[in-house]
């Protein structure tokens, strides 16, 4: 028979796992999605799947507008203000870990692939001088 202490800390360990899930849906309760894109991620591993992923996050956006949820802490937008305003220099956004995917070498990282903002910031200064129009 399991002691007191093992049920205390399980019954710990499952609320904690109830009070992440429910934080995660209610941070963005005001986005539309699949009804249980809030809950889990199993709507989007099916959708990334199906070989139509475009035409469903298409559909998505349709649905709900231009910004949707896909996923528990994700959303998707197709709207290119919004995307402009993401991607501005000094942004308070910042690059999800989806971005690493962009290497062109598998051991390097590029301007696009980097994801911490001080090293990004230090790359697109270096290269601030080849675009800006003046011969050196």
């Amino acid at each position: 028979m399991p002691s007191a202490a093992y049920v205390l800390l399980c019954t710990l360990l499952v609320l904690a796992l109830v009070t992440r899930k429910v934080r995660a849906y209610y941070g963005l309760r005001q986005f539309g999605g699949h009804w249980s894109a809030g809950w889990s991620r199993v709507w989007l591993l099916k959708t990334q799947n199906s070989g139509e992923m475009h035409k469903r996050f298409a559909a998505l956006n349709r649905k709900h507008g231009s910004t949707a949820r896909v996923g528990p802490r994700m959303l998707i937008t197709s709207d290119p203000d919004l995307l402009r305003r993401m991607n501005a220099v000094r942004s308070p956004f910042t690059r999800g870990y989806w971005y690493t995917a962009l290497k062109l070498h598998p051991e390097r990282d590029n301007i696009t692939s980097v994801i911490d903002e001080r090293i990004h910031a230090d790359l697109r200064a270096r290269m601030a001088p080849g675009y800006s129009g003046r011969e050196n």
